[in-house]
């Protein structure tokens, strides 16, 4: 009888823990200029203007996997140094649910550092959001190019064939396999806000740690109802060279809190790259204006979030 009232018990506890229901960003402004030899050259970035919880996250074996309609939920362990990441199945991808924290670059070699203000479009280094250490297990670290690539080449393939930094069994997204991810959530009225199908973010974003919007659907705006992809994308902000802030035209603030970024393994010149991301004070995804949707292209020497995709 008490071990039928223990399986009972067990039983209510796992399906009340998938009982997220949360309902279900940022069109960037990375312009590209022309230097004097006519190379294109990322400007700087610029941007216009404009009580909750994360979701349970059980392990990846499907006898104890987290499920409901649009999602199976897991999680995995790094061997390299013991972190463990939360993961989430969105049609046939897996991601991670939470941002890389990894210190190596494999298993012997650290990912040194970098000093404030400097940076590398060819070195690797990382960063503490906000420069502050206490930040990273919440929302790891921040990642420049070189770093996150540890070595690979640029690749634009689905999938991108590039393990880069993530653990073994894992890669580095190109930014076919971010468009895969935006046009599944795009395709799904479930995931948009008021049913436009380019108001996605608040679906990928986190429910927690937003800076409030006023404006409808961004994803500072009620963030309690973001996430129902399960992506989890937390505004850890960026480091651009020089500081942890960006500034629109009255004021500038922390990037930690506003924007979540992320890096992708497909370079658009010998010095920058694709990345992509959400704001607070937007609905849509950066780069995601229209079809088809490309992200935008900033220096290698920026550092942002790293999320890998299982092989």
């Amino acid at each position: 009888m008490k071990k039928t009232l223990f399986y009972a018990l067990a039983l209510l506890a796992f399906f009340s823990a998938c009982q997220d229901n949360s309902s279900s960003v940022l069109d960037l402004q990375n312009e590209i200029s022309s230097s004097a030899d006519g190379s294109s050259i990322p400007r700087k970035l610029e941007f216009p203007s404009s009580s909750s919880r994360p979701p349970v996250v059980y392990d990846e074996d499907p006898k104890f996997a987290c499920s409901d309609s649009t999602r199976i939920f897991g999680e995995i362990t790094d061997a390299r140094d013991g972190h463990v990441y939360k993961t989430v199945k969105i049609g046939d991808q897996v991601w991670m649910a939470s941002n890389l924290r990894t210190t190596h670059l494999n298993d012997s070699v650290i990912i040194p550092m970098g000093s404030v203000p400097g940076g590398s479009r060819t070195e690797p280094y990382r960063y503490a959001p906000n420069n502050n250490e206490a930040n990273v297990s919440a929302f790891g670290y921040l990642y420049n190019w070189p770093a996150m690539m540890n070595g690979g080449n640029s690749s634009a393939s689905n999938p991108s064939m590039v393990q880069g930094i993530c653990p073994k069994g894992w890669h580095v997204p190109s930014m076919a396999e971010w468009t895969q991810l935006v046009e599944y959530c795009a395709n799904h009225n479930e995931l948009s806000c008021d049913g436009d199908p380019l108001h996605i973010a608040k679906a990928l974003s986190s429910n927690h740690d937003w800076r409030q919007s006023p404006n409808t659907c961004a994803v500072g705006n009620n963030a309690v109802t973001n996430n129902f992809t399960g992506f989890n994308a937390v505004p850890a902000g960026h480091y651009d060279g020089s500081d942890f802030t960006w500034t629109d035209t009255h004021w500038t603030h922390p990037t930690m809190g506003d924007l979540a970024q992320f890096w992708s393994a497909s370079a658009t010149s010998e010095n920058a790259a694709h990345w992509t991301g959400m704001s607070f004070q937007d609905p849509i995804i950066s780069g995601y204006s229209s079809l088809p949707f490309n992200g935008y292209s900033t220096y290698k020497s920026y550092a942002f979030s790293v999320r890998c995709v299982r092989d």
